[in-house]
């Protein structure tokens, strides 16, 4: 029984960890301890939108002489689903800013003197913004695959 939606969204989701897994390698130890919570929050927040996905993926239709059935999930729950897989894609995006604003106030706060202080408060922000919206990217993307497959 060939699964090609499911393959897919596993080279994606192992290309992108292998990408998020080299940015952290390059940037190991200079990211303050508030972007190291906020990225984390984000990936859980990603990880069980992307479980999610995958279950979905490999769950697939069997068509038949009555209609679609589906094979270990009926079509309602499936929907529901594939709607908070949406929900938690679009939440992604507010996870990151928290840690930007985070990252701000840490690089906004202290004596004028201490720039190292500031770049590592506006690195948390960065890094939390582009952790944040990279999940979105690549959730979205799943999402739509799901979605595009189950209408049809």
């Amino acid at each position: 029984m060939s699964r090609p939606l499911f393959l897919r969204l596993c080279l994606i989701d192992s290309l992108f960890g292998c990408a998020l897994a080299a940015g952290a390698i390059a940037y190991r130890g200079k990211i303050h301890p508030v972007a190291v919570v906020a990225v984390a929050v984000v990936l859980a927040v990603f990880a069980a939108g992307a479980a999610v996905c995958l279950w979905l993926a490999w769950t697939r239709p069997v068509r038949d002489a009555r209609g679609t059935i589906w094979v270990s999930a009926p079509a309602s729950q499936r929907r529901r689903l594939l709607a908070d897989v949406g929900e938690l894609a679009e939440k992604l995006p507010g996870l990151a800013l928290m840690g930007t604003a985070a990252g701000f106030i840490i690089a906004l706060s202290g004596d004028t003197a201490q720039v190292q202080h500031r770049i590592a408060g506006a690195a948390t922000g960065i890094v939390s913004t582009f952790v944040g919206v990279a999940c979105w990217l690549v959730l979205s993307a799943q999402h739509r695959m799901l979605a595009r497959r189950d209408e049809a």
